[in-house]
């Protein structure tokens, strides 16, 4: 888990830290120090729902159904908090 971790230490990191403060009001400490806390525990819930065929399958049904992806066409405005990775679009 400290590889993900590590994530928010280098300068992308920091540069997602600042824009999810932006977005939510909140300091650059806090914002690190939830995020720091909340990744490992989705990875973890994420992991632990894909370890059998159906939470594998409700998984992969929730990623197709609800994320096309797009998000990743603009990720410098999504990292620098112009874009808001929690509201989709339908």
């Amino acid at each position: 888990m400290a590889g993900i971790l590590d994530v928010l230490n280098s300068d992308l990191g920091k540069q997602i830290v600042h824009g999810v403060s932006n977005e939510t009001g909140t300091s650059q400490g806090k914002t690190n120090d939830v995020l720091t806390m909340a990744m490992p525990v989705l990875l973890h819930a994420m992991q632990r729902n894909a370890s059998d065929t159906n939470g594998a399958n409700n998984l992969l049904s929730a990623l197709d159904t609800d994320h096309d992806g797009s998000i990743l066409d603009n990720l410098q405005d999504l990292f620098l908090g112009g874009v808001n990775p929690f509201i989709i679009e339908r």
